[in-house]
C-alpha cells in the first residue's frame, strides 16, 4: 500500500536512495555487474517514485542528503568532479522531463496545497505553547494529543472551529517540536545528540579497508542526514520510520565495526 502514506513512502526513499546512488557511482569495476545494474534501477525508479509521491519534504530531504554525500565524497576522493557534472546534468534533464510528463509536481510547489502549509504553522504554534508551559520534561511520551486538546494558541482565533478540531486530532508535523513537547528540552538535547553521534561516526575512520565499504557507510550516513531534514516537515510518530532509523543506525555501526576489525587483523599480521 505504498507504505500507508505518500510521506512515509518518500521517507523510505530518502533512506534508500543515497546508498543506491553510492553503489551506482562505484561502477562495474568495483561491484559486480548484477549489483551495479540493480543499484542503477533502484536509483532511477526510486527517484521517479519520490517525484510521484508529491512530498515536498521528501524532495528537500533527499536534496540535503545528496549535498552531504557529494561534499563528503569529494573530500574523501569517492566522488569526482566528473560525477558531479553528470549528476547535475541528470538533474536538469530530469527536471525538464518532469515538467513535461508530470506537471503535478510543479503545481505542488506553485499552487494551492489545500491548507497543508497553513495547518503545519498553526500546529507548530500550538506545540510552542505546549513547550512553554512544560519546558523541562514535557508532557510525557504519548501525551501530546491530550495536551493539544487543552492548549489553544492565539493564532487559532483566526481558524474556524471545525479546522481547529481537525488540527487537534493529530500531532505537530515537526519531529523536533514533538520531542520537545513530550520530553522537554532535556529530551530534545538527547535526541539531537543521538542523531549527531551517528552522523559523525563515519568521519573519525582514518582508513577504509575497501572503497565499497566507504561508499556504503557514506550512503547510510547520507540517509540519516536526510532524516534530520525531513524531521522539520513531518512528525514521525507512530509508523515504521522510527524503526527504520534504528535499522540504519545498526547497519552503519556494524559496517564501521567490521572495518575496525579488519584493520586490526591487518596490523597484527604485519
Amino acid at each position: 500500500g505504498f507504505l500507508h502514506h505518500p510521506n512515509v513512502l518518500a521517507d523510505y526513499l530518502v533512506f534508500l536512495l543515497p546508498t543506491s546512488f553510492a553503489l551506482a557511482l562505484l561502477g562495474k569495476r568495483l561491484v559486480s555487474p548484477r549489483l551495479w545494474w540493480a543499484a542503477v534501477f533502484v536509483s532511477v525508479v526510486g527517484s521517479c517514485m519520490l517525484v510521484v509521491s508529491l512530498s515536498r519534504g521528501g524532495w528537500l530531504s533527499l536534496a540535503a542528503a545528496m549535498v552531504f554525500f557529494i561534499a563528503a565524497g569529494l573530500r574523501q576522493g569517492l566522488v569526482k568532479r566528473l560525477h558531479v557534472s553528470a549528476l547535475l546534468s541528470a538533474a536538469v534533464i530530469g527536471a525538464a522531463v518532469v515538467e513535461i510528463a508530470y506537471p503535478a509536481a510543479y503545481l505542488r510547489i506553485t499552487h494551492n496545497d489545500q491548507r497543508s502549509t497553513e495547518s503545519r504553522f498553526a500546529m507548530m504554534d500550538q506545540a510552542l505553547k505546549i513547550i512553554r508551559e512544560n519546558p523541562v520534561l514535557g508532557v510525557g511520551f504519548g501525551g501530546y494529543n491530550r495536551a493539544a486538546q487543552m492548549t489553544t494558541p492565539e493564532s487559532f482565533s483566526y481558524l474556524s472551529p471545525h479546522f481547529q478540531d481537525e488540527l487537534r486530532k493529530g500531532v505537530v508535523h515537526n519531529k523536533y517540536l514533538l520531542v520537545t513537547a513530550e520530553h522537554g528540552l532535556v529530551g530534545l538535547a538527547l535526541f539531537i545528540l543521538l542523531l549527531w553521534r551517528f552522523v559523525s561516526l563515519v568521519f573519525p575512520v582514518g582508513k577504509w579497508r575497501s572503497q565499497v565499504h566507504f561508499a556504503l557507510a557514506l550512503g547510510l550516513t547520507a540517509g540519516i542526514v536526510g532524516q534530520t531534514i525531513f524531521y522539520i516537515f513531518d512528525h514521525f510518530y507512530a509508523d515504521i520510520r522510527p524503526a527504520l532509523l534504528w535499522v540504519f543506525f545498526g547497519l552503519l555501526h556494524g559496517l564501521i565495526a567490521l572495518n575496525h576489525l579488519a584493520s586490526k587483523k591487518e596490523t597484527v599480521q604485519q
